[in-house]
């Protein structure tokens, strides 16, 4: 079995945060590091992949029709009258 050093989980605990798309500043703040440039810089490798996801997945897919909060579709809403 290979020797897996503290710094590797740390690490790998980073990365997998990040891919999992928890905010840069909440990983920061995990890992102790001195300020959001640090992380960004140790982690930028993971960054690119997530562009490429975020392209594909969120900006592709179709947007629901707007509700009015109640979750109606707006023109089956009533408007009051004053």
């Amino acid at each position: 079995m290979p020797t897996i050093r503290f710094h590797d989980l740390r690490h790998t605990h980073g990365s997998l945060l990040i891919k999992d798309g928890i905010p840069v500043k909440v990983v920061s703040e995990r890992l102790g590091h001195a300020n959001i440039a640090l992380t960004m810089q140790t982690y930028q490798h993971i960054l690119p992949g997530m562009q490429a996801d975020a392209a594909t997945e969120r900006l592709a897919k179709p947007l629901p029709p707007p509700t009015s909060g109640t979750g109606e579709p707006r023109e089956n809403v009533r408007r009051k009258t004053a």
